[in-house]
């Protein structure tokens, strides 16, 4: 989970971007170069929204390029029945990413 969740926010800066990040035998590729995931775990669910960008700068400041998190089902579900779901204000996990994208990568534009 930890590497498919740093994947899908490196595809997401990675279109936003218009870089290519690619998967080779022995390493992951971005626009060709070889590049190190270096990712840190934040869980959105147990932060303010208001908060999720000063702990994003923290782990930049700290050499980390890749978030990883987990979309926690049972905080988004509302009726535990599965049948309603729940993906805004402080559930809103795109945001997070979109945040997430921003932080990491100051030249990434990501609006909602």
């Amino acid at each position: 989970m930890f590497l498919i969740a740093s994947i899908l926010l490196f595809f997401t800066v990675s279109s936003v971007l218009s870089s290519n990040f690619t998967i080779s035998e022995s390493s992951f590729l971005l626009n060709g170069s070889p590049i190190i995931l270096r990712s840190g775990s934040l869980h959105y669910s147990r932060i303010p929204p208001s908060l999720w960008e000063d702990r994003l700068d923290r782990m930049k400041s700290m050499g980390l390029n890749a978030v990883q998190f987990y979309v926690p089902w049972n905080y988004h579900e509302v009726d535990f029945e599965g049948k309603e779901y729940k993906f805004e204000g402080d559930r809103d996990v795109i945001r997070f990413i979109k945040v997430s994208a921003g932080v990491m990568y100051e030249e990434a534009k990501v609006t909602r």
